[in-house]
């Protein structure tokens, strides 16, 4: 099938495409020679033995001088038994495409050719395999495939160029991918993840815009949520206010500041009679849970009115909330877990736990709780029974379930992992990332976990076996309830606020997946 490509004229494809192969592997070996662009430094980056082919553009190149530039070795029909890891021992599986000479030359136009140079679409593969490891994954992914038909097939998201890219990001550390990846994930999702959060949160200070909001919030925050795509955010606090707040209206300390007032949509003290603790939505739709043994629906494109409102059980409080598109799910005091159906609001109680059920997540295999009586229990949705059941040292205060990973905190500030693909739920390590008090909330993404404690911090880490910290964020004077993140949008909440990272900017350019 030809795969129909649009031109984009822009500078940078017209750079990428057009570049002496000299300077392209220059600026990739030293990108701060793009400052000073001089010959020297442009020299001094070349490999030693072709520091003397740096002559007149006249001169011609001998094509052999680049044989030795080649990626890692991809071998086929390598057995499961002799891998380590499937990225860190990369192979290539059914449909993949080896890495080979493309017969599809680049067919430049006559405005875009450099007479007597060696340009990047000259190359063959594998120095192009190359040249593009020392580029960020969102300049090959959105900029390089998109130059013509050939780099597209190199480096679209199929190509088996990225799953040699996870390797040489994750497998040259000495750090495994946590668990197997879900038969419908990309790896090119995870490089592009993987670069932007190390990007981002090794230099919040530069990536980020910073500000904390406390307008309308007069008792601690438990509970904040963010919702389309990490552009609207919903808090709720212990005065029985729920807030919607606008992020995209936040102007940011350089420009005339937005009163913080402007960026409340909506601010409500009658929403529950008791103290917002827990959030989830669906589309337009939030759902709360609070201390009155409700459920409400509000819907955020009607000025939040209450669409409904479920009734768990007299003198129960709900302290936990997974919410799906037909389907509420509901952990509470009195040790059970509320079926809510939202197409016909008929509830079901069932009864999982021996104390509250303080944490809540599933998918549409599994209903994931933890409890007080520190057992965490694992429901089978489509066998209609409990299909396992994790023992704790001690009880868990948060989970976060995403592409087979269940990560979970607990009141010792001790962050574990358990691999759930097949069902098999193994544990695969306990981490002591440095929290000094109870672990209150964990979020789990494709390029980074983040958590939060009792000792005021946000930590945001590698989705790894081995966890490094990339950042410790310290914005509450005291515990961090609770943490939320969406679309490059982190959120904390404490008893002085809620605390908001955002993009510098709202484009792809600086948006993280």
């Amino acid at each position: 099938m030809t795969v129909q490509m649009e031109y984009r004229q822009s500078p940078l494809v017209y750079l990428i495409s057009v570049m002496p192969i000299w300077d392209i592997a220059a600026h990739s070996l030293n990108p701060s020679a793009l400052d000073n662009p001089t010959d020297k430094d442009t020299e001094s980056c070349l490999p030693i033995h072709l520091r003397h082919l740096r002559q007149d553009d006249e001169d011609d190149c001998d094509p052999q001088l680049w044989d030795g530039v080649v990626p890692i070795e991809v071998k086929a029909g390598t057995d499961d038994e002799d891998l380590i890891c499937e990225f860190c021992s990369p192979r290539l599986e059914a449909g993949d495409q080896p890495c080979k000479r493309t017969e599809d030359p680049f067919a430049s136009d006559d405005d875009m050719e450099t007479e007597g140079a060696l340009t990047l679409d000259l190359l063959d593969d594998d120095a192009l395999f190359h040249i593009a490891r020392f580029l960020e994954s969102r300049t090959v992914r959105f900029t390089l495939s998109c130059v013509n038909k050939r780099f597209y097939s190199l480096f679209n998201r199929h190509a088996s160029f990225w799953k040699i890219r996870y390797a040489t990001q994750i497998g040259s550390k000495c750090r495994c991918p946590t668990v197997k990846f879900p038969v419908n994930f990309h790896v090119a999702d995870k490089c592009l993840a993987w670069d932007d959060n190390h990007r981002v949160w090794e230099n919040p200070d530069t990536h980020t815009r910073h500000f904390a909001f406390s307008h309308n919030i007069l008792g601690g925050v438990d509970a904040v949520h963010l919702m389309n795509k990490g552009q609207l955010a919903v808090s709720g606090d212990r005065n029985r206010q729920m807030n919607l707040i606008d992020l995209t209206k936040y102007s940011g300390p350089e420009v005339d500041p937005v009163p913080m007032k402007d960026l409340l949509m909506h601010g409500d003290t009658t929403t529950h009679n008791g103290w917002i603790w827990t959030i989830d939505s669906v589309d337009n739709m939030i759902f709360t849970g609070a201390w009155d043994m409700h459920v409400r629906q509000f819907d955020a494109g009607a000025d939040c009115k209450m669409v409904k409102d479920y009734k768990c059980q007299s003198a129960v409080a709900v302290l936990s909330l997974y919410a799906e598109e037909n389907d509420i799910f509901a952990g509470c005091f009195n040790k059970k877990v509320f079926f809510i159906d939202r197409r016909d609001s008929e509830i079901k109680p069932r009864t999982f736990h021996n104390r509250a059920v303080v944490c809540i997540t599933g998918n549409e295999k599994y209903i994931i709780s933890g409890s007080e009586d520190k057992r965490i229990s694992i429901f089978d949705r489509r066998a209609d029974k409990i299909f396992k059941m994790i023992k704790l040292e001690s009880l868990p205060l948060c989970l976060s379930y995403h592409d087979n990973q269940l990560w979970f905190g607990d009141r010792t500030g001790t962050l574990h992992l358990h691999d759930g693909t097949d069902g098999s739920f193994k544990h695969i390590g306990s981490y002591n990332i440095g929290h000094t008090k109870r672990l209150l909330g964990v979020i789990n993404t494709s390029g980074a976990v983040f958590t939060c404690s009792g000792d005021g911090t946000v930590k945001v880490l590698e989705p790894t076996r081995d966890p490094c910290v990339l950042a410790s964020l310290k914005s509450h004077k005291k515990e961090v309830a609770d943490v939320a993140y969406s679309h490059g949008v982190l959120a904390s909440a404490g008893d002085d606020g809620i605390s908001f990272w955002l993009p510098k900017y709202w484009d792809r350019h600086t948006y993280l997946l």
